[in-house]
């Protein structure tokens, strides 16, 4: 193309056009170069030009759970909701809950309550927190960790003296340091052995940095975002919403800050154009001080020192500098909104709650499920996971029906002046069944339940059909005597 004979318009508009292509080519450059991982292309360092950290590591999500009240709030809430109570062992399917606890049951749920929840309550914070955490089982079979557990020790024990406790650890306190790298061993890609540093988190001179391999025998892994007992693809729930916990600092100690300069009186002091700084200077040097600006500090720090000091000057006017402090509270709702979201939390619930009840009565609703999803979910299958590996090392005994079944308490479940008028509608219900079908729809036992009762052993062998047929010949009988 000849360049000469374009005019001047049309040799502006190629030029614009060729810098576009240019720029277009860059951009896909860019994008190619991320993997597709890069949703800004004009701002390929966007997170470092907003001044968040590149590449997050357990130290940012650790530090924030220690230093930032919001994340703090959320891990602690979530924790509260998820283990309000604890669950039901069932030995069996749902449909073969007994009124008693079977031998069985109640071992285990002794087991649980004497040594296991409050380890596990604080490993599953943690692994909130980090990528995963780790739960490492202390047994009395008299091997050291490094070595397979001793089943047949175990065996002999009774499963509450068979645990000496279990020990919650940070992400950052338990890696694997040997994988089995045999292809042909269908556990190929498992962790064979652990390496545990126990002083590696938070600062405790008085105790020796202990660093110690361990067994994957005596060792589970909480992996809430991968898969249960394995350290790979996990993510800290921390993560998504780390930008926004960064801008709530910023907002909220961007606004301390201008507070606390007002606060300490930064004075500006201008001289008169008459003033002699040579004169000042050189009598400023006779009384002991190098410059000018050494004098006017030191009667600056006096007149902060105290609410009754006084500034006297000649020949200069003493100004105080401050500025009007900005609003935090736009910029800072939305950020907390933006981390609510991140997580699957309501505002109200991190944060403290709204006016007006029906939004606090969604929010509390919306609260419950996502405690009851977790627990379902999560939960459900590493306390399933660690009874099946108690199991394995002999500490407690097989399940008799061979499956094991987790009952938890209705986190949606009504309030008791709720529960009663449950129980008297189903009693209604019993006694409209009975007149018009002759057998009612509801046990006993099912009323008390619903009413939040504990079943009533006494009342599983009571027949309703028969007892309302005794009533009635007992009618009978008193009109006949009659």
């Amino acid at each position: 193309m000849s360049y000469t004979k374009l005019t001047d318009e049309q040799l502006l508009n190629s030029a614009q056009m060729a810098i576009n292509s240019h720029r277009d080519v860059q951009r896909q450059r860019l994008a190619y170069a991320s993997h597709g991982l890069m949703n800004n292309s004009k701002r390929a360092y966007i997170d470092r030009e907003f001044g968040y950290p590149e590449n997050l590591t357990f130290s940012d999500y650790y530090k924030l759970y220690k230093r930032n009240s919001a994340a703090r709030g959320f891990v602690e809430r979530l924790s509260d909701i998820c283990w309000m109570d604890y669950p039901k062992f069932i030995d069996g399917d749902i449909r073969e809950q007994d009124t008693k606890l079977t031998a069985w049951e109640k071992t285990v749920t002794d087991l649980f309550n004497d040594k296991l929840w409050t380890s596990i309550i604080e490993a599953d914070k943690r692994g909130i927190v980090g990528r995963y955490a780790g739960l490492i089982i202390q047994l009395r079979d008299g091997k050291k960790w490094d070595e397979p557990v001793d089943v047949y020790v175990m065996n002999r024990l009774n499963p509450v003296d068979a645990i000496v406790k279990i020990i919650p650890a940070w992400e950052e306190q338990l890696t694997a340091c040997e994988w089995n790298n045999d292809e042909s061993d269908e556990n190929y890609g498992q962790v064979t052995m652990y390496q545990f540093n126990e002083t590696s988190i938070g600062n405790n001179p008085g105790k020796p940095n202990l660093s110690r391999r361990i067994h994957p025998d005596r060792v589970i892994i909480l992996n809430e975002t991968s898969v249960i007992n394995s350290m790979d693809d996990g993510e800290s729930q921390l993560e998504v919403g780390y930008n926004d916990l960064i801008d709530m600092m910023k907002y909220s100690g961007g606004s301390a800050e201008g507070f606390l300069k007002n606060a300490s009186r930064q004075v500006h002091v201008n001289f008169d154009v008459d003033t002699d700084m040579s004169e000042l200077e050189r009598e400023l040097r006779r009384r002991g001080f190098e410059q000018p600006a050494d004098a006017l500090n030191k009667q600056i720090e006096l007149l902060n020192s105290g609410t009754d000091s006084a500034l006297i000057t000649s020949g200069a006017t003493a100004n105080i500098l401050s500025v009007s402090p900005a609003d935090p509270s736009s910029g800072w709702t939305v950020s907390a909104n933006s981390f609510a979201a991140s997580v699957r939390m309501p505002f109200t619930i991190i944060f403290g709650q709204q006016t007006g009840r029906l939004a606090s009565d969604e929010d509390k609703d919306d609260y419950a499920k996502r405690g009851m999803s977790r627990r379902n979910g999560f939960l459900t299958a590493l306390i399933k996971n660690l009874v099946n590996q108690f199991i394995k090392l002999r500490v407690i005994e097989p399940l008799k029906n061979g499956t094991l079944t987790l009952k938890w308490s209705d986190l949606l479940a009504p309030s008791q002046a709720d529960r009663i008028d449950v129980m008297l509608k189903m009693s209604d219900v019993n006694v409209k069944a009975q007149q018009s079908m002759g057998i009612p729809v509801f046990t006993p036992n099912e009323i008390r339940e619903a009413g939040g009762y504990e079943p009533d052993p006494d009342l599983e062998d009571i027949d309703i059909e028969k007892t309302e047929d005794n009533k009635a010949d007992s009618k009978e009988s008193a009109t006949a005597e009659k």
